[in-house]
């Protein structure tokens, strides 16, 4: 657990029309005239140093690893944030210091009758918009004002419906499969969920709680619901959990929420542009061999209509073979647009299979493909992975493609419980604790030590953000705090000397709040913890959370 390589692998591309490859590298330094971001651009490099940073007004930390070229038309990430009510809200992340922009504003007009749900000025980096219609369209704009001159930039979100990604126990299960899927009404959540009068979260089990439903009976069990009502799933395989949510008005599949950004000129684009029908050999043919090496690439892509680039990913010997450990990489793509990748697997040089096809749906327009090498390396000696990348609705743009090894493989659902029950995280009371997580891999288990059999009912705080930003906090400073959070509670017991766990409730945490939860064993056996943040960040960069729980009446 937590032993993988840390180091980030990326790879080198060059677009089958285009030209410029941009390499990116985020340095640790502090001094002015330091380097903080390289790129190669038409043969030639191009350092940004922290001054560079500084008279763009461009915040570092914010930025994390991807310089502020990518985001120079638009200078805020936003992505969709969907809590357990079905309902979606635009996580946003200014990436300038607000301190050293006279006026920043972001007003949010709702396209299909113009009213206006958002129109104030930003006074903290990273906040949530309103809730977001499904189906619905959103102009967002942003206004600075620096030096007495006003800039705006503008996207337009579309909030759409896409079927969840379940493991394949919940998508096509058989007779004999009972793995469990967790199932509540949002209603019944949002019933179980108050505010207090600080402003903590406060999450009532007893009322706030999911039954659970073998894979196999599953489809039986949402024939008898209700149709009017919405269901919030949560399934758990292995190294992950999976959410989504259940309406019979919705049709059979398990759903999620996601949001698409684009230009006005890519809306008002009359007809999407479609790539020629491309067979997997034009693909190989075309696809530049590419050997995992350090750093990350940036490219230009002059492509028209039907342009595409080509890739062929090979991974190391030493991850391929029935005795090689298990681990996962991932491929993200980054574009100035949406883009999307179409990826095969090839097993020791056999026709390729194809696996997906990924379309970005953020506003880093981000793509990404997990490999997870206990899928396939017990039938290959070899194994690579052809990736072909377009702009669905753009003829010009840049994107970035990286293959990073993800460190949280190991630290898996099973073996963090595992773990845990086995004394690297067993407490019988915890007091207020920082913990770190770090990437959107890392998962962390606690394992609750009653006295005796005597089981008391206990109380869980977790604060989602680090000790110092809690001091910053208390002393009145606006804070950004840590990213969303997904935290379970299990029951765990011993079963002829083998561990047996099984999830009982699972609740989504926003970023930068206080959440409590209220749990009694004497009647649901709770006596275990994981915490992890949502896997769909693709993040790599580490932050922290506070963890508490104590015995009621001790």
């Amino acid at each position: 657990m937590k032993k993988q390589l840390r180091k980030v692998v990326a790879m080198a591309i060059t677009a089958v029309m285009a030209v410029s490859a941009i390499s990116v590298n985020a340095l640790a330094v502090d001094d002015s005239n330091e380097v903080v971001y390289t790129y190669m651009q038409d043969n030639q490099e191009i350092n940004i140093t922290q001054a560079d940073l500084d008279a763009g007004h461009w915040d570092k930390e914010a930025l994390g690893d991807t310089a502020p070229v990518i985001y120079e038309d638009f200078p805020m990430r936003m992505t969709g944030f969907v809590n357990d009510f079905a309902e979606l809200s635009l996580d946003i992340v200014y990436l300038k210091k607000i301190e050293e922009i006279e006026s920043v504003s972001l007003k949010i007009t709702d396209l299909s009758n113009e009213s206006v749900i958002f129109d104030n000025k930003i006074i903290q980096q990273s906040f949530y918009s309103p809730v977001l219609k499904i189906d619905g369209q959103y102009e967002v704009k942003l206004t600075e004002v620096v030096d007495g001159e006003a800039s705006e930039y503008t996207r337009i979100v579309c909030v759409n419906k896409i079927i969840a990604e379940m493991p394949e126990y919940v998508t096509n299960p058989t007779n004999e499969n009972n793995g469990e899927i967790l199932i509540a009404d949002v209603e019944i959540l949002r019933t179980g969920q108050t505010v207090n009068e600080d402003g903590q979260i406060v999450i009532d089990p007893s009322i706030a709680t999911y039954d659970k439903v073998p894979a196999n009976e599953f489809k039986n069990y949402c024939n008898s619901l209700s149709a009017e009502k919405t269901y919030r799933i949560f399934a758990t395989d292995g190294n992950r959990q999976y959410g989504g949510f259940f309406s019979k008005l919705n049709g059979p599949a398990i759903y999620d929420l996601t949001i698409e950004v684009h230009t006005w000129e890519d809306i008002n684009t009359p007809v999407p542009l479609t790539l020629p029908n491309i067979t997997i050999d034009e693909v190989k043919s075309n696809a530049e061999d590419i050997n995992i090496g350090d750093g990350s690439y940036r490219l230009r892509d002059n492509s028209k209509t039907g342009g595409y680039a080509a890739y062929c990913v090979s991974l190391p010997d030493s991850y391929v073979g029935e005795n090689a450990p298990n681990a996962q990489f991932r491929i993200k793509v980054t574009g100035t647009s949406q883009v999307a990748m179409k990826v095969w697997s090839s097993l020791n040089n056999n026709t390729p299979v194809f696996k997906r096809t990924i379309t970005s749906s953020n506003n880093e327009n981000s793509a990404v493909f997990n490999i997870y090498t206990s899928e396939y390396k017990k039938s290959a000696k070899w194994l690579s992975f052809y990736v072909m990348i377009y702009f669905p609705s753009a003829t010009d743009g840049y994107g970035m493609i990286n293959i990073e090894p993800v460190s949280g493989y190991e630290d898996d659902v099973t073996g963090s419980i595992y773990e845990a029950y086995n004394g690297a995280s067993l407490y019988r009371e915890l007091d207020n604790t920082e913990f770190m997580m770090r990437d959107a891999w890392d998962i962390d288990a606690f394992y609750i030590d009653y006295w005796g059999s005597d089981y008391q009912a206990y109380k869980v705080e977790l604060k989602n953000r680090s000790l110092a930003d809690q001091a910053l906090l208390e002393s009145g400073t606006t804070v950004k705090g840590s990213s969303t959070k997904i935290l379970t509670v299990w029951s765990v017991s011993e079963n002829n000397n083998v561990l047996v766990w099984s999830a009982n409730n699972t609740y989504t945490i926003p970023k930068n709040v206080d959440m409590a939860i209220y749990c009694d064993p004497a009647k649901r056996f709770d006596n275990a913890i994981t915490i992890q943040r949502e896997i769909n960040s693709g993040s790599v960069t580490s932050e922290y959370y506070q963890l508490s729980y104590k015995m009621l009446g001790q």
